[in-house]
C-alpha cells in the first residue's frame, strides 16, 4: 500500500491489526490521534516507511517490524504520567531508522505495563539527538532496565514509577537522560520510587543519571551545555528503597530527594568515590523524623564513600525541628535524627569534610562561643568553612535550635548529618 499523507488511521475505540504488510507515507504510517479504551492496535512483521503515532491505546503491540520515518518512529503517549498511565504496551524486535535531524527520540514510550526488556531488544539507526528510548509510565512487575547502545530517556513531565512490592534493577553501564518535571516529592519526580531501585555499577560500567542536555555519556542527545536543575531528579518514597554504587547523577535539581522513612543506602566507607554526585542544585534531600519504639521506623540513610562535586549543597535536610524550649527539657535525639555520612569527599579537591559559607561559619563559632552545644557531638570539627572567593559549593544544612543532651536547655548547633 502507498499514501501520499497518512495511512491506516483509527478515530475513538477502532481497532488496527496489521501483519506482514508493506505501508508506504509521507506522514505516518499507522495513526490514531484519540485512541481510548477498546482500541487496540497490532503491527507486527511488516515494512512501514512512516512512523506509527498512537496516543494512549487500551494495548499496543508493535514487534518484529522494519520502520524508516524522518520524525518519531514508534510514538505511544498519554495525557498522564506515571502510574496514571493506563495503555499496556509490546514493543519489541523492530528496526527503526529515523532519517531526519528532528531531535525526537526514535521511540516513545507510555505504559502501564513498561518492559525494558523487551524495549532493549529493538534496534535504532538515527542521528545522535534521536539515538533514544523515551519511556513514561510504570513498572509493574520486577525486572531489569538494561545497558543498551542508546540512553533511556525521561522528557518532560514523564515519570517511570516503582510501585511497592517492585524491584527494578539497574544494570552496569545503563544511561539515563532526563529533561523538565517539577519539584519532588511530587507525581512530577523523573524517578518515583515506592517499591526498590537497584542501582549498582562497576568501575569501569558505572551507571549514569543525567541531563539530556550532557553530551559525555550516551551520544550528542542535546545541547553539550548542561546546566544543574535540568531534570527533577529521584524520589524516594516512606515505604521504598534505593541501593546505589558506582553510579553517577547530574544536573538534577534533587539528585535523590527521600522522605522520612525509606531506605536509602549508597556506596560504602571501604571504597571512596566510586559513586559520584556532581552539578546538581542539592545532591541529597532527605527529611528525617525519629524512631518511634513501637511506632514509625525513623530516618534509614547511609551515604558512605561519594564524592559531591560542584553541587549547590551536598546534604540538606530537615528533621522535626524543635520548636521551643519544652518544659521538661527533650533530648536532641529525638527532634534531630542522626544519619550516616562517613568516608565521602567535596568539591573539585576532594575535601574529606562538607563546606559551609564563610558567613555560616561565622555564625556557628557565635552560637558555640555564647554557650550553643553541638549535635551531633562535635559536628563542627568535621565541616570546611568555604576557602574560596564567589558562591560556595558542596555545602551541609544546620540550624541553631533548642534541645538539650543534658538536664538543662540550651542552644544547639545540629545537623542531621553524621559526617564525622
Amino acid at each position: 500500500m502507498t499514501y501520499a499523507t497518512l495511512a491506516v488511521q483509527t478515530q475513538g475505540s477502532g481497532a488496527v491489526r496489521l501483519n506482514d504488510d508493506t505501508i508506504t507515507s509521507d506522514l505516518e504510517a499507522v495513526s490514531s490521534p484519540n485512541a481510548g479504551a477498546g482500541s487496540p492496535i497490532t503491527v507486527t512483521n511488516s515494512s512501514l516507511e512512516g512512523g506509527i503515532d498512537i496516543n494512549c491505546p487500551s494495548s499496543l503491540t508493535v514487534t518484529d517490524n522494519t520502520i524508516t520515518s524522518s520524525g518519531r518512529g514508534i510514538e505511544s503517549y498519554c495525557n498522564a504520567v506515571g502510574s496514571a498511565v493506563e495503555s499496556t504496551v509490546d514493543i519489541a524486535n523492530n528496526h527503526v531508522t529515523i532519517t531526519a535531524h528532528g531531535g525526537d527520540p526514535a521511540i516513545s514510550v507510555a505504559a502501564s505495563n513498561l518492559n525494558f526488556t523487551a524495549l532493549a531488544s529493538n534496534t535504532i539507526t538515527a542521528p545522535p539527538e534521536s539515538n533514544a528510548v523515551a519511556v513514561d509510565g510504570e513498572v509493574n512487575v520486577s525486572e531489569a532496565m538494561p545497558a543498551t547502545p542508546f540512553p533511556w530517556e525521561i522528557s518532560g513531565y514523564a515519570v517511570v514509577d516503582v510501585p511497592s512490592g517492585v524491584t527494578l534493577t539497574v544494570k552496569p553501564g545503563a544511561v539515563i537522560k532526563a529533561s523538565g518535571g517539577g519539584a519532588c516529592p511530587a507525581s512530577e519526580c523523573s524517578i518515583s520510587v515506592e517499591g526498590t531501585l537497584d542501582a549498582a555499577g562497576s568501575v569501569s560500567q558505572p551507571i549514569t543519571f543525567t541531563s539530556v542536555n550532557d553530551n559525555t555519556v550516551g551520544g550528542a542527545t542535546g545541547s553539550g551545555e548542561p546546566k544543574a536543575s535540568e531534570w527533577a531528579g529521584i524520589y524516594l518514597s516512606d515505604s521504598g528503597e534505593i541501593m546505589l554504587d558506582d553510579a553517577r547523577i547530574s544536573y538534577a535539581t534533587d539528585g535523590i530527594d527521600s522522605v522520612s522513612h525509606g531506605k536509602l543506602t549508597i556506596g560504602s566507607s571501604a571504597t571512596a568515590n566510586k559513586t559520584k554526585f556532581m552539578d546538581n542544585s542539592v545532591a541529597l534531600y532527605i527529611a528525617a523524623t525519629p524512631a518511634i519504639p513501637g511506632g514509625q521506623s525513623g530516618t534509614n540513610a547511609a551515604i558512605h564513600g561519594v564524592w559531591f562535586d560542584s553541587n549547590g549543597r551536598a546534604l540538606d535536610g530537615s528533621s522535626v525541628w524543635n520548636p521551643g524550649f519544652p518544659d521538661p527539657p527533650v533530648p536532641c535525639t529525638y527532634y534531630i535524627p542522626e544519619m550516616e555520612a562517613e568516608g565521602n569527599t567535596y568539591g573539585q579537591g576532594q575535601n574529606p569534610e562538607p563546606f559551609v559559607s564563610a558567613s555560616d561559619d561565622t555564625a556557628i563559632e557565635l552560637a558555640i562561643a555564647g554557650g550553643a552545644d553541638q549535635f551531633p557531638d562535635g559536628w563542627t570539627s568535621d565541616i570546611t568553612p568555604w576557602p574560596n572567593s564567589g558562591t560556595p559549593t558542596d555545602t551541609i544544612t544546620w540550624q541553631v535550635l533548642a534541645c538539650t543532651d543534658d538536664a538543662d536547655p540550651q542552644p544547639v548547633v545540629a545537623t542531621p548529618f553524621d559526617t564525622g
